[in-house]
């Protein structure tokens, strides 16, 4: 896994220095952010609590890691920073708030997690997902030291998926590791929130352009396609909505929302927006009879 992430990323999994070997996690993400000068602080600070946050919930709340963190280890140099983390479960969102309390409430260590906001947020025509988004406060000695994002999809999709093996960082155990999708999987999201008839963010499809030139199992890729379209349609028809025979196309009628340069910059492109949709257009029609 370790031969397709981009040299930074590499150095957040493998940092393991002796000197922080007894150190408290507040020390080693100091360290970690003076000593992977490659990565911006910040988004060494986040990674290492990220990381940091799924060894404390790790079998006790079953979850499945997607989006922008299993991206990192795929994309190369064509990665773009995270600021959230993105994680599938089967729970109700009630009951999986609870048990994430109870874990938090007891957990003891050099930090305490505490959930400052949590947002509840059906299915519906504007998004086909049932959602919970928390902002998880990290404390240190007591006061705030930094904001963790969490964004948690309550789907049978947990139960459909391939449940893969991640390495973690050594800094939190030389064993360390953690269930997350196949990067078909996160692609398949990805081709789906960049062709259907929602507005979605620039991110997904300047992330698909880097996933077109990496190798992909086009049968994987198809099979999520068809589960995330088979469930999608489901809220369509639940909100009145029409079905119609999906096109895996991106066309004119497409909103994109946000900015496009920023994440565009951050994953090493220089490219038109025309240009890079009319490049996942031509690999999209080339596939699409092996997806359709």
């Amino acid at each position: 896994m370790l031969k397709h992430i981009n040299e930074s990323f590499k150095d957040l999994l493998t940092f393991n220095n002796q000197k922080t070997r007894n150190a408290n996690i507040v020390d080693i993400v100091s360290y970690i952010e003076r000593m992977v000068p490659s990565m911006p602080k910040e988004s060494a600070k986040n990674l290492a609590f990220l990381f940091y946050f799924i060894s404390i919930i790790k079998d006790k709340i079953p979850f499945v890691v997607k989006g922008g963190l299993i991206s990192q280890y795929y994309l190369g140099e064509n990665y773009r920073q995270i600021k959230d983390l993105d994680i599938i479960t089967n729970l109700d969102g009630d009951l999986l708030y609870q048990k994430l309390l109870k874990v938090l409430a007891t957990y003891q260590g050099d930090v305490s997690f505490k959930i400052s906001e949590y947002k509840k947020i059906d299915a519906s025509k504007v998004f086909y997902y049932d959602l919970i988004n928390l902002k998880v406060e990290v404390l240190y000695q007591n006061k705030h030291y930094h904001d963790l994002l969490i964004d948690i999809t309550l789907s049978p999709i947990y139960n459909k998926v391939d449940h893969v093996l991640y390495e973690g960082p050594k800094f939190i155990e030389d064993s360390f590791n953690f269930e997350g999708v196949n990067i078909e999987y996160v692609m398949a999201e990805k081709i789906i929130a960049i062709t259907n008839e929602l507005s979605r963010p620039y991110k997904h499809l300047i992330d698909v352009y880097s996933l077109i030139y990496k190798d992909i199992d086009i049968n994987l890729l198809k099979k999520y396609l068809n589960i995330i379209i088979t469930l999608d349609n489901e809220i369509r028809i639940k909100n009145g909505l029409e079905v119609k025979d999906y096109k895996y196309i991106i066309d004119d009628r497409k909103v994109f929302t946000g900015n496009y340069i920023l994440p565009c910059l951050q994953a090493g492109y220089n490219i038109s927006f025309s240009s890079m949709k009319q490049e996942v257009n031509e690999w999209l029609k080339k596939a699409y009879k092996f997806i359709r």
